[in-house]
């Protein structure tokens, strides 16, 4: 967490309690140096991830973190429970719709530049989706 998010998240407690009078910069930055970190996600926040040909986005419920490993559990849709990294958030794991929308389109643009090289005209872009199937089949390969 970075010092900004927790003199906010100190300051938002001491309006609640009513103890103002303490300085949220001071107390921050002395948590900071004792080591004390707040991860990124709880339980109930929304995340997102690509599926597996980068076509849609995929939404998940934040149900269990762990601060010891560095790791946590969310649902999908359908309540099947799957483990992420912490690492991975901003990377593959988004804490916005938006953030996931943005990387979805740069990495769509990535797979543009590199599969372009197969000969594969410019018209076939308008629907990624059927591309990918075309390109696959090209390869002898289905999705199931």
């Amino acid at each position: 967490m970075k010092k900004e998010e927790l003199v906010f998240a100190i300051k938002e407690f001491c309006q609640k309690t009513g103890c103002e009078q303490l300085n949220a910069e001071e107390l921050a930055e002395h948590l900071i140096t004792k080591g004390v970190k707040v991860e990124p996600v709880k339980v109930g926040d929304k995340i997102f991830k690509f599926d597996t040909f980068k076509t849609t986005i995929l939404e998940y419920t934040v149900v269990e973190v762990s601060e010891v490993y560095n790791h946590f559990y969310a649902n999908d849709c359908h309540g099947c429970k799957e483990l992420f990294f912490f690492d991975r958030i901003g990377k593959k794991l988004f804490l916005s719709r938006d953030d996931a929308e943005q990387e979805l389109v740069a990495c769509r643009e990535k797979w543009r530049e590199s599969l372009g090289d197969y000969g594969l005209p410019e018209e076939e872009w308008d629907g990624f989706e059927e591309y990918v199937e075309r390109f696959l089949e090209r390869l002898n390969l289905k999705v199931i």
